[in-house]
């Protein structure tokens, strides 16, 4: 059967792999009008030898040449679609109206919005939905006047979108083509469920990329069975309750599901007095503003927390020091969401610790005395022997009352530290010019350092801040941006100020600090690798105190930082109300 080629039937050959037609007639301009043209769609190339009898010649296909031939009404350009032609594009046994069918709009549409348990949809680059199956609807409870226009984030929950889900299946797409995944979404109504998606590129006729196409499948149906839940609780629960850590289960009213006998034990209660009991009744003597705080943060945030430490009185009499480990996490079975709590004895720890922080206040105070006293001696040797003394008594004493410098400096960091961890370190806050601190730091250092030290910022700003202190985290700071840029010549101070709080940040061009060493710098004794390396001195205490005397003014601390590139720590402090 020949059909009269139309610009719809051009552009199905051409989706169709369609590259090249066999032209049966050859009409020549200037020969009988009502002749025509018999052309058949091959997919690949001919070759004038391998021409079937009959046909003249062959054509690439090309928009623009048979798109003239379709508006040219004197030339009629028939396709040959005849059943049975090897040649033809539609296949034996397919009648030429069924194909045409099939290869219309009305045919996909028809088929999409027939489709119940799949939801077909599609966007444009930016995620934005411009098209809407009735099985879309269906499965997400959308109509199709309400989701057109919405980002397709709407149909994500909250976790994926914060994880950008939906832009890395899109980058994922580009990169391989299509995307598959299984993950939870959510209806219009906000409740979620258990879907498996397709998603691919759309191109325009140019080859543009335009959009997405999705395909998802709602898998609520394929629920667990029963027998299969009832074994996995069952193995979750004989896996808590057999663990020799000590360890309970808590729904999302903190009542005790299952727990592990070391974590009777260590409560000292029974199995009975515990389950289906509320973690406050269980344990009435827990701070219990405190912990609801913390369940309230991992139950409506998401989060988790770890080092809850708190004093806990024993049925004997006895207390002992805990520290709770929670996480929330959500039944694979039933999607209901869970609390785990690990508890771990830290009595002994802190006892150690205790002792060890005892030390340090005492070394530290008993080392101020004769260290004082050296440093005296040394002076008064130093000047006696000035003029009498060799060149080389001169230079050891010298070296003697340096050494002596470290050890004082030792001594107040360690002293420092024992008043911290005891609670012993106060302020003694008075009115301060911030910007005139600064400039009284950096004259004090530019003796002792190469550098050019420098500042920008406003000429005063007032706060209420303990002097002493304020100037020993300047120094600090300053001290360690020469210390750890030694091939660099500069330091910034800068000075910023808000409607909240003023900002220090100190600024070095120096050796920087490895993105897997960042998180320790504000510990106690804290150096990193290259600084090892490098035998640059230090205790490693320094950024701990600083830290600690900022947290005491209500401040924050923090640091930016890029290996071989220098690092700048600010420091904030709050404005006077």
């Amino acid at each position: 059967m020949n059909t009269e080629l139309t610009p719809v039937l051009l552009g199905e050959l051409i989706n169709d792999g369609y590259t090249y037609v066999l032209v049966k007639q050859l009409n020549l301009p200037g020969e009988n009008p009502s002749a025509h043209q018999v052309l058949i769609p091959v997919k690949q190339k001919p070759t004038m030898k391998t021409l079937p009898e009959g046909f003249h010649t062959f054509y690439k296909i090309t928009e623009e040449p048979l798109q003239m031939a379709c508006g040219n009404v004197e030339l009629p350009v028939l396709v040959d679609l005849s059943e049975g032609n090897h040649l033809s594009l539609i296949p034996p046994s397919v009648s030429v109206e069924d194909f045409y069918f099939r290869h219309s709009e009305d045919f996909f549409s028809q088929v999409l919005e027939s489709i119940d348990d799949y939801a077909v949809y599609t966007t444009n680059l930016e995620g934005e939905i411009n098209s809407w199956n009735a099985g879309a609807k269906h499965v997400l409870g959308y109509t199709e006047k309400e989701i057109i226009g919405s980002n397709v984030a709407v149909i994500y929950t909250a976790e994926d979108n914060r994880q950008e889900i939906p832009r890395l299946e899109f980058e994922e797409v580009v990169r391989a083509g299509h995307a598959v995944n299984e993950r939870y979404h959510v209806r219009k109504d906000g409740s979620q469920f258990w879907g498996s998606g397709l998603l691919f590129p759309l191109f325009d006729k140019q080859g543009n990329h335009r959009g997405y196409t999705k395909v998802m499948r709602n898998l609520a149906e394929k629920k667990v069975p029963e027998k299969q839940a009832l074994y996995a609780k069952a193995l979750s629960q004989n896996i808590i309750e057999t663990s020799r850590e000590p360890m309970a289960i808590l729904n999302k009213e903190l009542v005790i599901k299952a727990a592990s006998e070391s974590f009777f034990q260590l409560f000292q209660v029974t199995r009975k007095k515990a389950i289906k009991k509320s973690i406050y009744d269980f344990a009435p003597r827990l701070n219990r503003e405190r912990l609801k705080e913390l369940f309230e943060g991992i139950l409506t945030n998401e989060m988790s927390f770890i080092n809850f430490e708190f004093a806990y009185e024993l049925a004997d009499g006895s207390t002992r020091i805990m520290m709770i480990h929670s996480r929330k996490v959500v039944s694979f079975v039933d999607r209901v969401e869970l609390v785990i709590l690990s508890v771990e004895d830290i009595t002994q720890e802190r006892i150690l610790q205790q002792d060890k922080d005892d030390f340090i206040s005492i070394a530290s105070h008993e080392l101020k005395t004769p260290v004082t006293m050296i440093k005296a001696s040394a002076q008064i040797l130093e000047k006696e022997l000035k003029d009498a003394a060799s060149p080389l008594v001169i230079h050891y004493l010298k070296k003697l009352s340096e050494h002596v410098d470290k050890l004082v400096s030792l001594a107040a960091f360690l002293l420092d530290v024992s008043k911290i961890r005891t609670g012993r370190f106060s302020l003694q806050k008075e009115m301060l010019d911030l910007a005139d601190q600064i400039n009284e730091t950096i004259l004090d250092l530019l003796p002792v350092y190469h550098h050019t030290i420098s500042y920008e910022g406003p000429p005063t700003c007032m706060v209420n801040a303990d002097k002493a202190k304020i100037a020993q985290v300047l120094i600090n700071l300053v001290s360690n941006a020469v210390k750890y840029s030694p091939d660099a010549g500069q330091v910034i101070i800068r000075l910023f100020r808000d409607q909240e709080k003023l900002t220090v940040s100190v600024q070095d061009f120096g050796l920087g600090i490895s993105e897997e060493e960042q998180c320790n710098i504000f510990k106690r004794f804290s150096r990193t690798r290259v600084v090892c390396e490098k035998k640059i001195e230090g205790v490693g205490l320094g950024l701990y105190i600083s830290a600690e005397i900022i947290k005491l003014h209500g401040g924050q601390i923090w640091f930016e930082s890029k290996p071989n590139k220098g690092s700048t720590f600010f420091f904030s402090l709050p404005v006077i109300a």
